[in-house]
């Protein structure tokens, strides 16, 4: 393989040190290239522009050929979603109405003397528990995080929770 390199004028070549023939500063005079000359004519020999193959259409999009590239269909009736009669599915809701449950607080102190303020007694499969959280650590300014049965609110807001959970509905202890 030879490396090329530009040697003492425009356009004068020598070749690196594993070429068997020496070309030095009195070689063979190329012409400057200019870029014009790079591109080929041929389109079988031309390189695709932006990731694009040449055998692509310029009308096929991004996921051409995947099986997002199909429209959307029913999974019931497996017709277009324009053209289905299905009736649409009801979400079973087995979700428990919050006047009907009853929410423990506490404020735990954990290592490097974090103070986090602890929801329990509440079940997850009958809450929404991420609704639940985002309203909470919105209405707190606070951080916080779902640990199985129980909420768990950055800081010391026994106060402010009581309050937000009385609120909207849950009896709180």
């Amino acid at each position: 393989m030879a490396l090329w390199g530009l040697a003492g004028g425009f356009g004068m070549r020598t070749n690196s040190i594993d070429s068997p023939k020496p070309v030095g500063l009195a070689g063979p005079y190329e012409p400057p290239r200019d870029f014009t000359t790079f591109r080929s004519t041929n389109p079988a020999r031309r390189r695709p522009r932006c990731g694009r193959r040449l055998s692509q259409s310029k009308n096929m999009g991004l996921l051409a050929g995947t099986p997002f590239d199909r429209p959307p269909h029913c999974e019931r009736c497996d017709r277009l979603e324009s053209e289905c009669t299905c009736p649409p599915e009801t979400a079973k809701s087995n979700l428990v109405a919050p006047d009907r449950q009853t929410a423990r607080l506490a404020v735990e102190k954990r290592r490097k003397g974090k103070v986090v303020t602890v929801i329990s007694g509440l079940a997850a499969n009958q809450n929404d528990f991420p609704a639940l959280l985002t309203q909470l650590k919105s209405f707190c300014g606070a951080g916080g995080t779902s640990d199985g049965d129980t909420l768990e609110i950055q800081g010391d807001h026994l106060d402010r929770l009581q309050q937000k959970l009385k609120q909207i509905g849950y009896r709180v202890r």
